[in-house]
């Protein structure tokens, strides 16, 4: 199948205080048109107060609409990211989180 629009689709979930537990799950579904993507976005986000999936959490969802092109151009960013080229010597000293150094 051939394809123009990638709608992307974010999960998330989250305790009662708000606290995000481990990352998001991703799906990306290909779309032929960005008018038919658009169309079945709405039927992926979640209502305001989420879904309950127990006591002490909720899960939610996000999902946007992005061309062929936005979504290649970001894949290969994140590729890059993960598996990239080994850090410059500069780099090792810096701090990955703020108040956290390597030593």
């Amino acid at each position: 199948m051939d394809f123009t629009a990638v709608m992307v689709v974010g999960h998330f979930v989250v305790s009662v205080f708000n606290v995000p537990l481990g990352n998001p799950m991703w799906q990306f579904v290909p779309f032929p048109n960005m008018e038919l993507c658009q169309q079945y976005v709405q039927y992926q986000q979640t209502p305001p107060n989420g879904y309950q999936l127990s006591i002490e959490h909720k899960m939610y969802k996000t999902a946007q609409c992005v061309t062929r092109e936005e979504f290649e151009a970001q894949m290969q960013m994140q590729q890059q990211q993960q598996g990239g080229a080994a850090p410059q010597q500069e780099d090792q000293h810096k701090p990955l989180t703020p108040g956290w150094e390597v030593k």
